[in-house]
This record gives C-alpha cells, sequence and structure tokens, in this order.
C-alpha cells in the first residue's frame, strides 16, 4: 500500500545543532547520508517524496537530485507543514506520512502503521520511562502532548517516534484552525506560549482533532539528535546493531 506523499521537514533553524550542514545530510551509514536513506525507505510507502527546507537552507539541497518544497521558515514545525500541504495537490482521501529530517525511521515501522486506515491522526509512540515528550491519549478520542524543553511535568508513558500519519484533508482543517486562533500578522508569529511558533504537535494540545497512539515495540526504535553529541551516540548504537 503506498500513500500519495511523504514529507520530510528539513527547514529547521538547527539552534542546538553546532554544524556546517544541515543535520538531515550528516553521514549515517555506508557513506549514505542521513535524507537519502530516509528518501529511500520512505519512497517504498508513497508516490511521491518531498524535502521541505526554507529560504534559508535550499542550496544545500541539490536540485537534481532532491524533489523539495521550499518554504519561509522559521515559525514552528506546525507552520512549516502547513504552508506545504496547502500547495499540495490532493483528493480528500488522500494520505500523508510526515517525518523529521533528523530522525532515522526503521522501514519496518511504515507497513504497522499503513495498516490503519481511519479518519484520524494516527501516532506512532514507544513507552519509555523518561520520554522526552510525552504523548497521552484522551477519552475523547483527541491526544495531549507534554514537552519537558518547555518545562511540563513528564511521567512515564508514550513518546512519539518522529513519524505520522494523517488524512491531508483533516489535518490541514486543524492545522488552519490553530493558524486562525494564534497567528498574528502584523507581527508574523504566533502568539503561543511554545516560543511564539507554531510546533507541530501543538495541534493536538490546541485544536479538537482527532488522533490515536500507535504502540510500537521499542526494537523498532527511530533515532532523532539535536547536538553532535547526540549524533555520536546514533552512530555508535548503529554500530553495534
Amino acid at each position: 500500500m503506498k500513500v500519495k506523499y511523504g514529507l520530510i521537514i528539513a527547514a529547521g533553524n538547527q539552534r542546538r545543532f553546532k554544524a556546517d550542514i544541515p543535520k538531515s545530510l550528516v553521514i549515517i551509514e555506508n557513506d549514505s547520508c542521513l535524507l537519502d536513506i530516509s528518501i529511500e525507505r520512505l519512497s517504498t510507502y508513497c508516490e511521491k517524496v518531498y524535502v521541505v527546507c526554507s529560504y534559508d537552507n535550499e542550496h544545500w539541497f541539490d536540485d537534481d537530485k532532491y524533489n523539495k518544497v521550499v518554504i519561509n521558515s522559521g515559525l514552528g514545525s506546525g507552520d512549516a507543514i502547513y504552508k506545504v500541504l496547502r500547495m499540495l495537490d490532493y483528493k480528500d482521501t488522500d494520505k500523508v506520512i510526515i517525518q523529521w529530517g533528523d530522525s532515522l525511521i526503521n522501514e519496518k515501522l511504515y507497513p504497522i502503521i499503513l495498516e490503519y486506515d481511519d479518519d484520524k491522526c494516527f501516532v506512532p509512540c514507544t513507552y519509555e520511562d523518561d520520554p522526552y515528550v510525552q504523548v497521552i491519549e484522551n477519552k475523547n478520542g483527541t491526544l495531549s502532548v507534554l514537552f519537558s524543553k518547555y518545562q511540563d511535568t513528564l511521567t512515564a508513558g508514550f513518546h512519539d517516534m518522529s513519524v505520522f500519519l494523517c488524512k491531508i484533508s483533516i489535518l490541514i482543517t486543524y492545522l488552519e484552525q490553530f493558524y486562525n486562533d494564534f497567528y498574528v500578522p502584523e507581527k508574523n508569529e504566533y502568539s503561543h506560549k511554545h516560543r511564539n511558533e507554531f510546533e507541530f504537535l501543538d495541534v493536538f494540545n490546541d485544536t479538537d482533532i482527532k488522533a490515536q497512539i500507535i504502540e510500537i515495540d521499542i526494537s523498532l526504535q527511530s533515532y532523532s539528535f539535536n547536538t553532535v553529541d547526540e549524533l555520536k551516540d546514533i552512530l555508535s548504537d548503529i554500530s553495534d546493531e
């Protein structure tokens, strides 16, 4: 089974990653960069895969090699995804897989999540004793998300795996709702408690979008990083596998 689109979000400003190149272009294994590996894996399950970059960093991504969507960045991952989805041609039944450009997704994860077919967003998660981000399933069919970086109080629970499956028409409706509720045109920012940006996971906190956790075994964990030291740890783990 294939979905219409795959989006790899690589438009961030990399505040914590002190390196000269985008995180998605670091070499991971066999002289292949993270982005190339992600595209190869995602292409098996998506008709079209796009790299979402910004006008500030698009020069890093070869026009002849990558299908790019270039956006004005700097207002958060949710803002980036909203802008991209508005550019795409889609039908009401079309779906999209969204993943972060700094995450290596286990290729066995895709066919698992594609078994789910409903009018909601699906969020693959693993259970962790000390999650960096905690995803909580509510009784009304929505999700709540807690962030350690914003000083929320987290407990042992589910952590997202940096990949999401959504029906485009439904997701864009709620992204637009968030935009209308929080975007301040005269300031070109979101009047939101999270750095005046639109964090994608806040679409689950601040709208009533229906969503479901897909519990995934820890053996299929995704690898993601924010700093060079975290990247070194990932490369060490991969080499040990």
